[in-house]
Protein backbone atom coordinates (compact mmCIF):
# COMPACT_ATOMS: atom_id res chain seq x y z
CA UNK A 1 0.00 0.00 0.00
CA UNK A 2 2.68 2.62 0.80
CA UNK A 3 3.52 5.02 -2.07
CA UNK A 4 6.37 7.49 -2.34
CA UNK A 5 4.30 10.38 -0.94
CA UNK A 6 3.09 8.27 1.98
CA UNK A 7 6.55 6.97 2.85
CA UNK A 8 7.99 10.49 2.80
CA UNK A 9 5.24 11.98 4.93
CA UNK A 10 5.26 9.10 7.41
CA UNK A 11 9.00 9.62 7.88
CA UNK A 12 8.44 13.35 8.46
CA UNK A 13 5.57 12.59 10.84
CA UNK A 14 7.74 10.17 12.81
CA UNK A 15 10.41 12.85 13.26
CA UNK A 16 7.83 15.39 14.46
CA UNK A 17 6.30 12.90 16.90
CA UNK A 18 9.75 12.05 18.25
CA UNK A 19 10.29 15.76 18.96
CA UNK A 20 6.83 16.16 20.51
CA UNK A 21 7.62 13.29 22.87
CA UNK A 22 10.19 15.55 24.56
CA UNK A 23 7.55 18.20 25.37
CA UNK A 24 7.34 17.16 29.07
CA UNK A 25 10.83 18.58 29.57
CA UNK A 26 9.27 22.04 29.23
CA UNK A 27 7.93 21.46 32.75
CA UNK A 28 11.45 22.12 34.04
CA UNK A 29 10.94 25.81 33.21
CA UNK A 30 7.86 26.15 35.43
CA UNK A 31 7.41 26.18 39.21
CA UNK A 32 5.24 23.39 40.57
CA UNK A 33 2.12 24.78 42.24
CA UNK A 34 -1.65 24.68 41.86
CA UNK A 35 -1.65 27.47 39.29
CA UNK A 36 0.86 25.79 36.99
CA UNK A 37 -0.30 22.17 37.29
CA UNK A 38 -2.73 22.46 34.31
CA UNK A 39 0.14 23.80 32.19
CA UNK A 40 2.34 20.94 33.32
CA UNK A 41 -0.42 18.53 32.28
CA UNK A 42 -0.52 20.19 28.87
CA UNK A 43 3.16 19.36 28.31
CA UNK A 44 2.29 15.67 28.76
CA UNK A 45 -0.44 15.80 26.10
CA UNK A 46 1.65 15.89 22.85
CA UNK A 47 3.54 12.63 23.61
CA UNK A 48 0.26 10.94 24.53
CA UNK A 49 -1.19 12.08 21.21
CA UNK A 50 1.88 10.78 19.37
CA UNK A 51 1.60 7.41 21.12
CA UNK A 52 -2.13 7.11 20.32
CA UNK A 53 -1.29 7.89 16.68
CA UNK A 54 1.23 5.07 16.74
CA UNK A 55 -1.35 2.74 18.32
CA UNK A 56 -3.77 3.55 15.48
CA UNK A 57 -1.21 2.73 12.77
CA UNK A 58 -0.10 -0.39 14.64
CA UNK A 59 -3.67 -1.60 14.83
CA UNK A 60 -4.71 -0.71 11.27
CA UNK A 61 -1.42 -1.12 9.39
CA UNK A 62 -0.63 -3.84 6.88
CA UNK A 63 2.88 -4.77 8.06
CA UNK A 64 3.42 -8.08 9.92
CA UNK A 65 1.84 -7.87 13.36
CA UNK A 66 5.14 -8.66 15.08
CA UNK A 67 6.74 -5.57 13.55
CA UNK A 68 3.76 -3.41 14.45
CA UNK A 69 3.74 -4.61 18.05
CA UNK A 70 7.50 -4.11 18.33
CA UNK A 71 7.13 -0.56 17.06
CA UNK A 72 4.35 0.15 19.54
CA UNK A 73 6.29 -1.23 22.49
CA UNK A 74 9.40 0.68 21.41
CA UNK A 75 7.41 3.88 20.91
CA UNK A 76 5.85 3.64 24.38
CA UNK A 77 9.29 3.00 25.88
CA UNK A 78 10.66 6.07 24.09
CA UNK A 79 7.81 8.31 25.30
CA UNK A 80 8.30 7.00 28.85
CA UNK A 81 11.93 8.18 28.81
CA UNK A 82 10.87 11.83 28.51
CA UNK A 83 8.02 11.51 30.99
CA UNK A 84 10.29 9.96 33.59
CA UNK A 85 12.95 12.61 33.02
CA UNK A 86 10.32 15.29 33.53
CA UNK A 87 9.18 13.66 36.79
CA UNK A 88 12.74 13.40 38.04
CA UNK A 89 13.81 16.93 37.11
CA UNK A 90 10.66 19.08 37.26
CA UNK A 91 8.93 17.38 40.20
CA UNK A 92 12.15 16.59 42.07
CA UNK A 93 11.31 12.90 42.37
CA UNK A 94 14.11 11.36 44.44
CA UNK A 95 13.28 7.71 43.80
CA UNK A 96 15.66 5.56 41.71
CA UNK A 97 15.40 6.36 38.02
CA UNK A 98 14.43 2.78 37.23
CA UNK A 99 11.40 3.04 39.53
CA UNK A 100 10.33 6.35 38.00
CA UNK A 101 10.71 4.94 34.50
CA UNK A 102 8.76 1.80 35.35
CA UNK A 103 5.92 3.90 36.79
CA UNK A 104 5.82 6.00 33.60
CA UNK A 105 6.16 3.17 31.08
CA UNK A 106 3.71 0.66 32.57
CA UNK A 107 0.48 2.69 32.16
CA UNK A 108 1.59 3.97 28.75
CA UNK A 109 2.23 0.44 27.51
CA UNK A 110 -1.07 -0.87 28.88
CA UNK A 111 -3.12 1.93 27.30
CA UNK A 112 -1.25 1.65 23.98
CA UNK A 113 -1.80 -2.11 23.82
CA UNK A 114 -5.49 -1.77 24.69
CA UNK A 115 -6.03 0.87 21.99
CA UNK A 116 -4.04 -1.30 19.57
CA UNK A 117 -6.30 -4.23 20.35
CA UNK A 118 -9.44 -2.18 19.80
CA UNK A 119 -8.20 -1.04 16.39
CA UNK A 120 -7.19 -4.59 15.55
CA UNK A 121 -10.83 -5.55 16.13
CA UNK A 122 -12.03 -2.63 14.00
CA UNK A 123 -9.96 -4.06 11.13
CA UNK A 124 -12.80 -6.53 10.71
CA UNK A 125 -15.00 -3.63 9.56
CA UNK A 126 -12.62 -0.89 8.40
CA UNK A 127 -9.51 -0.79 6.25
CA UNK A 128 -6.91 1.70 5.06
CA UNK A 129 -6.79 2.20 1.30
CA UNK A 130 -4.83 4.47 -1.03
CA UNK A 131 -7.02 3.73 -4.06
CA UNK A 132 -9.12 6.91 -3.89
CA UNK A 133 -10.54 6.50 -7.36
CA UNK A 134 -12.12 3.18 -6.51
CA UNK A 135 -13.95 4.48 -3.45
CA UNK A 136 -17.72 4.91 -3.62
CA UNK A 137 -18.98 8.48 -3.60
CA UNK A 138 -22.25 9.82 -2.33
CA UNK A 139 -24.23 12.51 -4.00
CA UNK A 140 -25.68 13.81 -0.75
CA UNK A 141 -23.67 15.66 1.88
CA UNK A 142 -26.56 15.95 4.31
CA UNK A 143 -25.85 15.21 7.93
CA UNK A 144 -27.67 11.91 8.51
CA UNK A 145 -27.86 9.41 11.32
CA UNK A 146 -29.02 5.83 11.02
CA UNK A 147 -30.54 3.76 13.82
CA UNK A 148 -27.15 2.04 14.15
CA UNK A 149 -25.42 5.38 14.71
CA UNK A 150 -27.96 6.37 17.37
CA UNK A 151 -27.48 3.06 19.17
CA UNK A 152 -23.70 3.49 19.17
CA UNK A 153 -23.86 7.11 20.41
CA UNK A 154 -26.34 6.36 23.19
CA UNK A 155 -24.40 3.26 24.28
CA UNK A 156 -21.11 5.16 24.48
CA UNK A 157 -22.81 8.04 26.32
CA UNK A 158 -24.32 5.61 28.85
CA UNK A 159 -20.94 3.96 29.48
CA UNK A 160 -19.19 7.32 29.89
CA UNK A 161 -21.82 8.66 32.31
CA UNK A 162 -21.76 5.46 34.37
CA UNK A 163 -17.97 5.47 34.61
CA UNK A 164 -17.95 9.20 35.40
CA UNK A 165 -20.35 8.75 38.31
CA UNK A 166 -18.48 5.69 39.54
CA UNK A 167 -15.09 7.44 39.41
CA UNK A 168 -16.36 10.58 41.13
CA UNK A 169 -18.26 8.82 43.90
CA UNK A 170 -20.62 10.44 46.35
CA UNK A 171 -17.76 12.02 48.32
CA UNK A 172 -13.99 12.38 48.09
CA UNK A 173 -12.29 9.12 48.98
CA UNK A 174 -8.99 7.32 48.73
CA UNK A 175 -8.37 6.61 45.03
CA UNK A 176 -5.87 3.82 45.54
CA UNK A 177 -5.63 1.01 43.04
CA UNK A 178 -7.75 -1.23 45.27
CA UNK A 179 -10.74 1.14 45.12
CA UNK A 180 -13.65 1.04 42.66
CA UNK A 181 -13.17 4.75 42.00
CA UNK A 182 -9.65 4.15 40.71
CA UNK A 183 -10.75 1.40 38.31
CA UNK A 184 -13.73 3.40 37.08
CA UNK A 185 -11.47 6.39 36.43
CA UNK A 186 -8.92 4.21 34.60
CA UNK A 187 -11.67 2.67 32.45
CA UNK A 188 -13.05 6.13 31.67
CA UNK A 189 -9.59 7.34 30.62
CA UNK A 190 -9.12 4.33 28.31
CA UNK A 191 -12.56 4.82 26.73
CA UNK A 192 -11.75 8.50 26.24
CA UNK A 193 -8.39 7.83 24.61
CA UNK A 194 -9.84 5.25 22.25
CA UNK A 195 -12.88 7.37 21.33
CA UNK A 196 -10.72 10.41 20.64
CA UNK A 197 -8.19 8.41 18.61
CA UNK A 198 -10.83 6.61 16.56
CA UNK A 199 -12.80 9.80 15.98
CA UNK A 200 -9.74 11.80 14.91
CA UNK A 201 -8.59 9.03 12.56
CA UNK A 202 -12.03 8.69 10.95
CA UNK A 203 -12.36 12.46 10.59
CA UNK A 204 -8.88 13.01 9.15
CA UNK A 205 -8.89 10.02 6.81
CA UNK A 206 -12.59 9.75 6.06
CA UNK A 207 -13.76 9.92 2.42
CA UNK A 208 -15.49 13.32 2.78
CA UNK A 209 -16.81 16.09 5.09
CA UNK A 210 -13.41 16.51 6.73
CA UNK A 211 -13.97 19.99 8.21
CA UNK A 212 -17.35 19.13 9.71
CA UNK A 213 -16.19 15.81 11.11
CA UNK A 214 -13.02 17.34 12.54
CA UNK A 215 -15.04 20.00 14.36
CA UNK A 216 -17.34 17.32 15.78
CA UNK A 217 -14.39 15.25 16.95
CA UNK A 218 -12.86 18.21 18.80
CA UNK A 219 -16.23 18.98 20.40
CA UNK A 220 -16.70 15.38 21.53
CA UNK A 221 -13.11 15.33 22.80
CA UNK A 222 -13.82 18.40 24.92
CA UNK A 223 -16.98 16.80 26.33
CA UNK A 224 -15.13 13.59 27.17
CA UNK A 225 -12.36 15.64 28.76
CA UNK A 226 -14.96 17.49 30.84
CA UNK A 227 -16.43 14.15 31.95
CA UNK A 228 -13.01 12.89 33.05
CA UNK A 229 -12.17 16.17 34.80
CA UNK A 230 -15.52 16.07 36.60
CA UNK A 231 -14.93 12.45 37.61
CA UNK A 232 -11.56 13.42 39.12
CA UNK A 233 -13.20 16.37 40.96
CA UNK A 234 -11.13 19.02 39.23
CA UNK A 235 -14.15 21.32 39.42
CA UNK A 236 -13.74 21.46 43.21
CA UNK A 237 -10.26 22.94 42.83
CA UNK A 238 -11.22 25.72 40.42
CA UNK A 239 -12.20 26.64 36.89
CA UNK A 240 -8.56 26.86 35.76
CA UNK A 241 -7.88 23.37 37.06
CA UNK A 242 -11.00 22.02 35.36
CA UNK A 243 -10.08 23.71 32.07
CA UNK A 244 -6.63 22.14 32.31
CA UNK A 245 -8.17 18.70 32.70
CA UNK A 246 -10.28 19.26 29.58
CA UNK A 247 -7.28 20.55 27.60
CA UNK A 248 -5.27 17.47 28.61
CA UNK A 249 -7.74 15.35 26.63
CA UNK A 250 -8.23 17.75 23.72
CA UNK A 251 -4.55 18.34 22.91
CA UNK A 252 -3.76 14.66 22.16
CA UNK A 253 -6.79 14.62 19.86
CA UNK A 254 -5.39 17.65 18.04
CA UNK A 255 -2.07 15.83 17.56
CA UNK A 256 -3.83 12.71 16.19
CA UNK A 257 -6.08 14.76 13.91
CA UNK A 258 -3.17 16.81 12.59
CA UNK A 259 -1.22 13.58 11.95
CA UNK A 260 -4.01 12.06 9.87
CA UNK A 261 -4.60 15.29 7.97
CA UNK A 262 -0.88 15.44 7.18
CA UNK A 263 -1.14 12.05 5.46
CA UNK A 264 -4.45 12.73 3.73
CA UNK A 265 -2.92 14.42 0.61
CA UNK A 266 -1.19 11.11 -0.20
CA UNK A 267 -4.60 9.63 -0.99
CA UNK A 268 -4.88 7.28 1.97
CA UNK A 269 -8.42 6.85 3.36
CA UNK A 270 -10.11 4.91 6.13
CA UNK A 271 -13.07 3.09 4.59
CA UNK A 272 -15.34 0.14 5.21
CA UNK A 273 -14.50 -3.27 3.88
CA UNK A 274 -16.40 -3.92 0.70
CA UNK A 275 -18.14 -6.85 2.35
CA UNK A 276 -19.58 -4.60 5.11
CA UNK A 277 -20.38 -1.47 3.07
Amino acid sequence: MPNACLRRRITQLAVVCAILAAAPLLAILLPVNTATVPILWATYSPPIGALMTLAFWAGMGSSPIAWRLAGLVGGSAYVAVWLSLSDALAFRDERPMAAIYRQSWTPLLIIALLVFGMFAILRLRLQLSDNVGAMPTRSSNRFQFSVYHLLVVTSVAAVVLALMRGARGSEPADRGIESWQWWAGAALAIVTFFANTAGAACAGLGPQNVVRNSALVLLISALLGAALAFALRHDEVGAWFFAGGVATMVLPTVVILASTLWLRPCGIRLIRHRSTS
